[in-house]
């Protein structure tokens, strides 16, 4: 993600099939704790970068939810995450 923040930002996905790889490895993540918040937050930032924003959404929120139900207050990253979803949506209008 940092060598494609910029490309990011302005709201162009990135061709590159490390993504994938690390959409296998938020996988691998999850299999073994599914209650994970950094897991199911890396999930979605994948998802961000791919585009599939209903998805990145639905995992970014179930971050947040357990992280809640690990006794954390906020979490900043994901809550940044829904941010950029939100703004990604407006932008293609969906």
């Amino acid at each position: 993600m940092v060598n494609y923040w910029d490309a990011i930002q302005a709201g162009r996905a990135p061709a590159d099939p490390l993504l994938n790889q690390a959409e296998a490895r938020f996988f691998e993540t999850l299999s073994i704790d599914p209650t994970d918040p950094s897991g199911l937050n890396g999930l979605g930032s994948v998802l961000i970068l791919e585009r599939e924003l209903d998805a990145a959404h639905f995992f970014v929120e179930a971050a947040i939810k357990a992280a809640k139900a690990q006794g954390m207050s906020t979490y900043p990253a994901a809550e940044q995450d829904l941010r950029l979803i939100d703004y990604y949506r407006k932008s293609t209008g969906g």
